[in-house]
């Protein structure tokens, strides 16, 4: 026999999906970027060789979803249509620490401040698929972990 629960938790589900649209990653990422503009932690503006701001940008964001999606620039760039160096010297470049640090600020401090956010709580804790993301503990309420600065990105 069904449970009654689990069919309206089931039904609510598939109306919930119904009225989402179905957005790309890339797509999601290039709205993000344009409400928060956290791709310029990964811009370089020194010498050398100089790439024009959109191709950096285009690259930061190839870079970003490749080992953020633990895909790697070979496979990033099967999908996108960049070469793997595009790929691979954006990432080695662009990605450092401090510029994730910071991307990561932003976003979890604009996260915060969508209505949506305070249906899964107080946004005193935060995570991200278990991954350990630096935030600093006057950040969101954040609190700190014994494992040097990072904190658990979770909002509850």
């Amino acid at each position: 026999m069904a449970d009654p629960e689990q069919d309206a938790a089931n039904r609510l589900k598939d109306l919930l999906e119904s009225r989402m649209p179905e957005v790309e990653l890339i797509d999601a990422l290039i709205d993000v970027d344009n409400e928060t503009d956290f791709l310029h932690h990964f811009l370089h503006s020194g010498g050398g060789r100089r790439v024009p701001p959109a191709v950096q940008r285009r690259n930061a964001l190839a870079a970003v979803v490749a080992v953020g999606c633990n895909i790697g620039p070979a496979r990033m760039a099967a999908a996108s249509g960049l070469s793997v160096w595009e790929i691979s010297q954006a990432a080695d470049w662009y990605l450092t620490a401090d510029g994730l640090k910071a991307a990561s600020v932003d976003l979890v401090n604009h996260a915060i401040h969508q209505p949506i956010s305070w249906l899964y709580g107080l946004g005193d804790t935060w995570s991200a698929d278990g991954m350990r993301f630096y935030v600093p503990v006057a950040s969101c309420h954040a609190y700190r972990l014994a494992v040097g600065e990072t904190c658990v990105t979770h909002a509850r």
